[in-house]
């Protein structure tokens, strides 16, 4: 935050001169976008809401107390008041524990429902024997709650990184449109500068007046592109200032303002890019994927589940007090057996193939998917080393292009080599140097995608 601070002063309040530039790095820049963008706060909610199915989850499994009363009156006559208060406790192995008090009185009272005068006690368990034995819904419920927090944060890395990945594009533009601009301003100087050379040197009678036309249309040529450049560096900025926010509220970024230049250099440790480039096992989309099939594979167990019978053994033993268990009579007690199984089971069995047919799918896609990642990595890694090598090429042909200029403008001031010649030379050097330009803008974008396919969590 201490770094964050001055670049929001820098942004907001443009206090200092228009003269004197300040820098807004590419760290500065991502850590703005990263701490205070809408869709980072939005890719943060993916997480929240995670969190709160998982807690929904776990809720299945919280203790319960009731608590039931019930009374008839009528002509004066009680017919009865039942009172049954008491507690359950689920588990996670499928057996829950439960114990209840109840006091029945009145004159109509079923006999079923007689206890002692002072209330009845009971204490017990229920336990699933067959189906829901392993597995039910609750417990299903509650470990693909987990698999989905973990697939959250996964995707939220996504969302992040895709989200930094377009901020980065965007400032990368920013500098290609401002080196531009600072090519053509200092082509400018120099035709302005060769304009009133040619001019003096007609008054002094060395020159014809035709150099001091075609001077003339040179400058005035390079004062058009410069134009365009500073429309095209301004609009990039604006379109940079998309993805600048604070508290929710868009800054705006001053005129002297200008990006960090010397990015290429640095940008390996800007983006952390991991040193092996063949592992993509923590890629957050494959990550994803294997925490989707996982709880697919939870689901398909469930399904298995319910081609089994349904066994509900239920066992209370009953007393007239709150004895200590050794004082406790176990004659004294009441059960319950329930049974339930569909005779031909065809939902059962039709879930369970629908189950199956969504895990096979999601293990079809996670191998498409490493195969995607791994051939994509590749060809960036392909892609980056070219234009490696022609970046190196082209600096040595900017230093060519520039020698030669520099020798014609020597011949030219002997009276060697014409004007013509000198423009020439400057229009090829032009054009490579914004060709350099270019061929950076796309190292920078190819570095930005292998961090893209390559690292496992954000920048």
């Amino acid at each position: 935050m201490r770094r964050i601070l001055p670049i929001i002063c820098l942004l907001t309040l443009g206090v200092m001169q228009a003269q004197k530039l300040s820098v807004l790095s590419y760290t500065e820049y991502i850590a703005i976008v990263k701490k205070h963008h809408p869709y980072v706060k939005q890719a943060n909610l993916v997480l929240a809401s995670s969190e709160a199915k998982l807690l929904k989850a776990r809720g299945a499994f919280d203790p319960k107390l009731s608590l039931d009363v019930r009374e008839k009156q009528f002509k004066n006559t009680n017919y009865y008041t039942r009172l049954s208060t008491g507690f359950k406790i689920p588990t996670w192995y499928g057996i829950s524990l439960e114990g209840k008090y109840e006091k029945n009185t009145g004159k109509y009272l079923n006999p079923e429902a007689s206890v002692p005068d002072n209330g009845l006690y009971s204490a017990g368990l229920q336990i699933s024997i067959g189906k829901n034995m392993f597995i039910d819904q609750r417990r299903a419920s509650l470990q693909q709650a987990k698999y989905y927090q973990k697939q959250a944060v996964a995707e939220r890395t996504l969302q992040m990184n895709q989200i930094l990945y377009e901020a980065s594009l965007q400032y990368f533009k920013w500098v290609k449109r401002h080196k531009e601009l600072q090519l053509y301003s200092n082509m400018l100087s120099n035709s302005k500068t060769r304009l009133d050379a040619v001019r003096k040197s007609y008054e002094m009678g060395d020159k014809p007046a035709i150099d001091t036309t075609e001077a003339r249309i040179v400058f005035f040529n390079r004062k058009i592109a410069l134009e365009k450049a500073k429309l095209a560096n301004t609009t990039a900025k604006l379109e940079l200032a998309n993805y600048l926010w604070v508290d929710q509220v868009p800054l705006e970024l001053q005129d002297h303002t200008i990006p960090e230049i010397g990015i290429r250099k640095s940008l390996s440790s800007h983006l952390n890019l991991p040193n092996n480039t063949n592992n993509l096992n923590l890629h957050p989309k494959l990550l994803s994927l294997d925490y989707k099939e996982k709880s697919l594979a939870v689901d398909k167990q469930l399904q298995q589940n319910n081609l089994l019978p349904e066994i509900q053994l239920k066992y209370q033993i009953i007393n007239e007090s709150l004895s200590p268990i050794q004082q406790l009579e176990t004659d004294n007690y009441k059960a319950a057996l329930g049974i339930r199984f569909p005779l031909f089971l065809r939902k059962e069995r039709a879930a369970l193939k629908l189950a199956t047919y969504k895990l096979e799918a999601i293990q079809w896609e996670q191998e498409a998917t490493r195969l995607s990642l791994q051939n994509k990595q590749k060809a960036i890694v392909e892609k980056i080393e070219a234009y490696e090598k022609q970046l190196l090429i082209t600096e040595a042909l900017l230093t060519d292009y520039n020698t030669l200029l520099k020798g014609e403008e020597r011949k030219f001031n002997a009276g060697e080599s014409s004007l013509f010649m000198i423009n020439s030379r400057e229009s090829k050097l032009i054009e490579n140097q914004l060709k350099a330009i270019a061929l950076e803008n796309s190292f920078l974008q190819a570095k930005s995608e292998l961090f893209l396919i390559m690292i496992g969590k954000v920048l």
